[in-house]
């Protein structure tokens, strides 16, 4: 299988995690469980689309350009034969600088470019998938998200603070954020922005960063990794993880710790 990883240009770096993808146009993969989180993936499928299960268990294809913002509940990926995807990996919050689609509409929906952007999103994606060179495909798509980046954003307090939250998520207090522009207010901004409320944002971010250390650095105990990111004891990390995956972390490692997965080494201080 052939693997892409590309760092975005100076000006995306702090919205776009990376670029990447996977690539085995002859094999069957099992692809991964995935997870909700703070963040978003722009998928540009020019190979076969994934499968994946949806609420009642049957097998679906997913659409061939699409943007997925997973926050209520895992999705369960389904063996794909022929995979080849280009995917932007968006930071936590940072979808909003490039489209003034509001946050709720991209929560746990697979919406298309044009959706997003109308005819320029279509005319994206016939670009990106006539296009057989990969870096080709990162130079179009990194150039799209440049000429549409928002530098001055509609709300800097939500955008920094969600940011904020992200990096220093294991032991930031939220009272002080919210008690700055009042609570029910922060909270109505949040959700406008990332479809989650502040502490949300901080629940997620710490799970998905205590599952990314569990799969990337399997020696180090499951507790371990959740009391580094700020979770109180190990009843209180099994509770919030149930809620989040459906599952226990034991669980969870038996059925997805030896197999593939789209967590990556992050490209800045978590």
């Amino acid at each position: 299988m052939h693997i892409l990883d590309v760092a975005p240009c100076a000006a995306l770096a702090p919205y776009v995690d990376r670029f990447w993808g996977w690539e085995a146009p002859r094999e069957t993969v099992d692809l991964p469980l995935l997870l909700p989180g703070t963040g978003a993936e722009l998928f540009f499928h020019y190979g076969t689309p994934f499968r994946y299960a949806d609420k009642a268990g049957a097998p679906r294809v997913m659409p061939r350009v699409h943007l997925l913002c997973l926050r209520g509940a895992p999705l369960p990926l389904l063996p794909t034969a022929g995979i080849g995807f280009l995917s932007v990996r968006f930071s936590a919050g940072a979808v909003h600088r490039f489209t003034r689609v509001p946050g709720p509409a991209w929560m746990d929906e697979m919406i298309t470019p044009g959706d997003l952007w109308g005819a320029d999103g279509h005319q994206l994606v016939a670009q990106v998938l006539d296009t057989s060179e990969p870096r080709r495909r990162v130079a179009l798509v990194q150039r799209f998200l440049l000429e549409r980046l928002q530098t001055e954003p509609h709300d800097a307090l939500v955008a920094e603070a969600v940011a904020r939250i992200y990096r220093q998520a294991a032991e930031i207090a939220l009272r002080p954020l919210e008690t700055a522009v009042g609570y029910r207010q922060m909270v109505r901004r949040f959700r406008a922005i990332t479809g989650q409320t502040p502490v949300e944002v901080r629940q997620a971010s710490r799970l998905q960063k205590t599952v990314r250390t569990m799969l990337l650095d399997p020696g180090t105990a499951p507790l371990d990794a959740a009391l580094a990111q700020g979770f109180y004891d190990q009843s209180h990390f099994i509770r919030a993880f149930r809620a989040w995956s459906g599952m226990t972390p034991a669980a969870f490692l038996r059925a997805h710790g030896g197999a593939s997965h789209f967590y990556n080494t992050s490209r800045r201080p978590c």
